[in-house]
């Protein structure tokens, strides 16, 4: 089980490369670049979820993974980003480690990561940051929102103005900044800056898929914040 990074093939670990080049099974998700896939002899299998969009339910995955095991293939579970960062991946890992299948997990680079170095936001810095929280905004009615310095919402594209009042209502200063980046690691990426107050003005909002980094190290003057060590 492996991560594919971000999306660009270039984010791609050499240890997933080798993976991808062994396999005589890929069953993969949503990634950006699918495409890069076409390079591999291996079948290759889609089972992604979108919101409201699911090419298989977790249960015919964890299936199909199992019955391509004990044919004696090698497989790959290829996912995006980190498989286990809200990728379901520790689930799959314990169906087939629970059925006596050996699973190595290789990790990726998240999309947090790739969304940060395109906006130019540093996740933690000294005097500004000293703590991170990954959360997913994709039901708010079950969100607790952690008081870490700097704050990465996962799937939240579509709850984007109704997380800001959330947060604001929570106790977060309205003038906190937040950053928005969509297709975070690739040429096309497009970021844009708000507050938690003039998000909910916009009227142009970036769609799935997207990051949001909420917190004063995503402020477009967070460098003058940021002290160099003496």
């Amino acid at each position: 089980m492996a991560g594919f990074g971000p999306g660009n093939p270039e984010l791609l670990t050499l240890k997933a490369l080798s993976a991808l080049q062994q396999a005589d099974a890929v069953f993969y998700d949503n990634l950006l670049d699918a495409s890069y896939l076409d390079n591999y002899k291996a079948e290759k299998v889609y089972v992604g979820k979108r919101r409201g969009n699911h090419a298989y339910s977790q249960a015919e995955i964890n299936n199909m993974l199992l019955e391509a095991a004990l044919e004696g293939k090698n497989v790959l579970r290829l996912k995006g980003g980190d498989p286990l960062i809200f990728g379901r991946g520790i689930e799959e890992y314990n169906f087939l480690a629970e059925r006596n299948v050996e699973v190595e997990l290789v990790p990726g680079i998240s999309s947090a990561m790739a969304a940060a170095a395109d906006a130019l936001v540093s996740l933690t810095a000294r005097g500004v940051s000293s703590s991170l929280a990954f959360v997913s905004g994709h039901d708010l009615d079950k969100l607790i929102i952690p008081r870490a310095d700097t704050l990465v919402v996962y799937m939240g594209a579509s709850n984007q103005k109704p997380l800001a009042k959330i947060m604001i209502e929570q106790g977060w200063d309205e003038a906190t900044p937040l950053v928005v980046v969509r297709n975070a690691s690739y040429k096309d990426a497009e970021t844009r800056r708000y507050t938690l107050r003039s998000i909910q003005e916009s009227m142009n909002l970036l769609p799935s898929p997207a990051i949001m980094i909420i917190g004063w190290t995503a402020a477009e003057t967070s460098q003058q914040l940021i002290k160099p060590a003496v």
